[in-house]
């Protein structure tokens, strides 16, 4: 078959208990900063190594929002500036920003969000943007961080205790397998991807925590049999993202599978900043 139904019915399995054990970082503490306004540039960061400055916000050459930075590196190695967590009036957006500049010049930036991202969140007008601001040695990726910082914007002057985004919660034809009172997951449907030959599994999460997680599903089974594939997904303190699995056709069709009657995973939510150390949650989740 080329679709696969999904029905309603999604018990959820809760095998693997919920730890308590303090997870260990091993990387830099992200460490927060207060708003930048708009209407005059704003220090994101600045040291011995060189700095970075908000100068405003705009459209790119393809009619897409960016915000504009300017980047200078006093240092004497050749500095990556990127931007990681990043969330747009709450919804979670990856703008796929990363900049090298050369020792002791200054360069321009555009972080740019693709369009497509407002369209498929209903964003129109940009009240507030979060971000880690990450630098590090370009020619050590394994190095700590220079900088690791937290920030949040108001593009529009907004007053933040004023400013509230609408919860996509579940909607009719969603299908529950996760949630508690910090965090909710859901699938939206399976959609065949004719360009990519493979089944898409949505998914939708809302992380109503006071912590950044991740969502890490993993050990997938269709019709109880493994497949190739998995899917990761970072969120913000309060935020929501629309996410997707993919599982290739040709798995399907080696494993002789002709119709999606189930689907089995691994689920776990992580602290993003922690490598090896426990997860919040993690148990095996099912739908039919």
């Amino acid at each position: 078959t080329t679709e696969a139904p999904v029905t309603t019915e999604a018990p959820v399995t809760t095998e693997a208990p919920v730890t308590t054990e303090a997870p260990v970082t091993t990387e830099t503490p992200v460490t927060t900063q207060p708003p930048v306004p708009s209407d005059e540039p704003g220090l994101l960061w600045s040291g011995s190594y060189g700095k970075a400055v908000i100068e405003g916000y705009g459209k790119d050459m393809f009619d897409d929002y960016c915000i504009n930075l300017r980047l200078t590196n006093s240092s004497e190695k050749t500095l990556c500036f990127s931007f990681d967590l990043v969330s747009v009036n709450g919804w979670m957006i990856d703008p796929f920003f990363a900049r090298d500049v050369k020792p002791g010049e200054t360069a321009d930036a555009e972080v740019s969000f693709l369009s497509s991202y407002f369209e498929k969140y209903g964003i129109t007008d940009v009240r507030e943007i979060s971000f880690a601001l990450k630098v590090y040695d370009s020619d050590d990726i394994f190095a700590d961080y220079i900088a690791n910082e937290k920030h949040t914007v108001y593009p529009m002057n907004d007053d933040p205790s004023k400013l509230s985004f609408p919860v996509r919660g579940i909607l009719h034809g969603d299908t529950p397998i996760y949630r508690d009172g910090r965090w909710f997951i859901s699938v939206i449907g399976i959609e065949y991807d004719e360009l990519w030959e493979e089944y898409d599994i949505k998914y939708y999460v809302h992380n109503n925590s006071s912590e950044d997680v991740e969502i890490y599903i993993h050990d997938v089974k269709v019709n109880g049999t493994e497949v190739d594939a998995f899917g990761f997904a970072d969120l913000n303190a309060g935020s929501q993202i629309i996410e997707s699995v993919g599982i290739e056709k040709d798995a399907l069709d080696k494993a002789s599978i002709t119709s999606i009657d189930s689907i089995e995973a691994v689920l776990e939510i992580t602290d993003p900043a922690v490598f090896f150390g426990s997860p919040y949650w993690s148990g095996t989740v099912k739908l039919k």
